[in-house]
């Protein structure tokens, strides 16, 4: 199957991206505008919810399901230990507590298994668990179904870290669809970019409202006059990130397919050697944001220091490769605030200290990635 040309796509789209700009100089007006508005109502429409709110990040994104949903101090939300520092951040910066469910290890994602444990536990020690925070792992959704059953069952709201799932689905349904609210990432690395930028979806138009308000100094949305209706934050999307967004996702679909067959190469090229491939799941549809594999077994006897002498052999070899992701429990900040042990979350420990991204986007060419993997395996 050859590779769509995303080259001239991209010079189609220019032009469309030049004209959105310059519509947005031609009205003046830069936050939260009409081109804000359009994108808003593509994105909600491609996740199949009512409503998308933007705003100046996914980290924002986080934050403010946090607030929308009234968690603060001594509240407790369930999350996973192996993810970007932005998912347990948003929750401390709340003043909540995280609870960190271990891992997978095919999927790299929050264990079914253990969350139905950890809920269990909580509740025989009457704790009130006020959010279920599961993160989609480079890409790949959780089992939002399992995930939901157990939700419902103890009447939790779910908060989707769907930073790397733009486009991803479970048995079907696209990241957003199985949670109270969604938050979503446009970094650059992201499959959909605003240079920078996020947004959340919901199917509640209280919460999409208590949102637009919270991004926006606590104006209320509603109000045909400036009212302040609570203590706000400034989040708010521009007009040029919207202008951008609208094009970018209009070749989202190609990207996408693009690093679907980039990573089947990977698959089949890595299946000769001794890293372990990541593992996608029947009922998911995957993102890739990153294309992550494993140190061979051997490596577990090993600490991190000799991931990172394997990263720097290979990046001295002309090789751009780094760490899957973070196990935030055991870094220095959240180790000493929170003192979980490796012990703890022994899954999501190996994963972190075996893990290795290797580069993965849309024009890497087959022999650059037999380079990556040739230099890969000489560099063990």
């Amino acid at each position: 199957m050859e590779f769509i040309d995303l080259k001239r796509q991209q010079e189609r789209l220019k032009e469309t991206l030049f004209a959105n700009i310059q519509e947005v100089l031609h009205h003046g007006r830069y936050i939260l505008g009409p081109e804000v508005e359009l994108l808003e109502q593509k994105l909600k429409d491609y996740v199949g919810v009512s409503h998308g709110v933007t705003c100046a990040n996914g980290t924002d994104a986080l934050v403010l399901a946090l607030m929308a949903l009234d968690i603060g101090p001594g509240d407790e939300v369930i999350t996973t230990p192996f993810t970007f520092v932005a998912t347990v951040e948003a929750i401390a910066l709340r003043g909540a507590t995280p609870v960190f469910v271990d891992i997978d290890v095919d999927t790299f994602n929050i264990s079914p298994r253990a969350l139905e444990k950890t809920l269990a536990q909580l509740q025989a020690n009457n704790k009130k668990v006020k959010a279920i925070l599961p993160v989609h792992t480079f890409g790949q959704m959780s089992d939002m179904e399992a995930i939901s059953s157990l939700a419902q069952t103890y009447n939790i709201p779910i908060i989707e870290d769907a930073a790397c799932a733009f486009g991803s689905r479970w048995n079907g349904r696209p990241s957003g669809f199985f949670s109270d609210l969604a938050c979503y990432s446009f970094h650059p690395r992201k499959s959909l970019t605003t240079g920078e930028g996020g947004m959340l979806t919901t199917k509640d138009e209280a919460l999409a409202n208590k949102l637009r308000s919270l991004r926006n100094h606590g104006l209320d949305p509603l109000s045909s006059t400036p009212h302040f209706k609570m203590a706000g934050l400034n989040y708010r999307m521009t007009e040029f990130q919207a202008a951008i967004g609208r094009v970018q996702l209009k070749k989202m679909e190609s990207i996408l397919e693009n690093k679907n067959l980039l990573a089947k190469k990977y698959d089949h090229i890595f299946e000769k050697t001794s890293f372990i491939t990541p593992k996608t799941l029947p009922l998911a549809k995957h993102s890739y944001q990153s294309y992550v594999v494993m140190l061979p077994a051997d490596y577990l006897s090993a600490g991190a220091e000799k991931q990172r002498e394997f990263i720097a052999r290979v990046r001295s070899a002309g090789v751009e490769v780094t760490i899957g992701t973070y196990c935030m429990p055991l870094t220095d900040f959240f180790k000493q605030k929170y003192k979980y042990a490796e012990t703890d979350i022994p899954n999501a420990w190996d994963v972190y200290r075996r893990s290795i991204s290797v580069p993965l986007y849309p024009g890497l060419t087959e022999d650059e990635q037999l380079q990556v993997v040739k230099t890969m395996e000489e560099s063990l």
